[in-house]
């Protein structure tokens, strides 16, 4: 199964190009180096936390060293990047999640959980709010606004495609 592109570079300035914001996403098992090659093109990385494909699973704990490298990864780019993490986030999953680096958490079936929203909400934000990125250096204002325009990249040649005659 072929997760990443030999084209994900140029992809990523193709979406740019037309003034989108590009994103990739690890799952868990995907390594970081799956990315690291366009990691400087991409304005988001989503880190799944459980395998994809249903609500209601556990967190994968081997992901917060996943998730801790790549804010690593992110903040010696010096680009504003967001790291979000979506599955398993709970009231205790959400602080271990934060303090490994995520700036965004996406929480499904522990929000719905119960009926009460507001309160489940409520728990997940408790947990995650007193714990921001401990490697973070990239600030939250240099990062893009929804309706501010992406930052602006130099645009990348397209390779070559290997069925096309010179």
């Amino acid at each position: 199964k072929r997760q990443v592109s030999a084209n994900s570079p140029w992809s990523s300035q193709l979406i740019m190009g037309v003034g989108r914001e590009a994103g990739a996403v690890l799952s868990p098992g995907t390594p970081l180096s799956g990315i690291e090659h366009v990691l400087g093109d991409l304005d988001l990385v989503l880190v799944m936390s459980v395998n994809p494909g249903f609500g209601g699973q556990a967190f994968i704990e081997s992901q917060l060293a996943k998730i801790a490298a790549l804010r690593k990864a992110i903040d010696a780019l010096g680009k504003p990047i967001d790291l979000e993490v979506d599955g398993g986030v709970t009231h205790d999953t959400a602080p271990l999640v934060r303090a490994a680096g995520a700036d965004a958490l996406v929480a499904g079936s522990a929000v719905f959980k119960g009926g009460d929203y507001a309160a489940n909400i409520a728990a997940i934000r408790a947990g995650s709010c007193g714990n921001p990125p401990v490697a973070s250096t990239t600030p939250r204002s240099a990062r893009t606004t929804p309706g501010s325009a992406p930052p602006t990249r130099a645009p990348t040649t397209r390779p070559p495609s290997p069925t096309s005659a010179s």
